[in-house]
């Protein structure tokens, strides 16, 4: 099972999906308002 930890920004948030050896997919929530 592959964990996706989330990061939380002043911004909001966002979760690593993929990877690999030349790219990352990354999944962003922004929140309204936020810096």
């Amino acid at each position: 099972m592959t964990s996706h930890p989330r990061v939380h920004r002043p911004w909001g948030a966002f979760t690593d999906i993929e990877r690999g050896a030349r790219f990352k997919v990354k999944r962003l929530v922004v929140k309204p308002g936020g810096r």
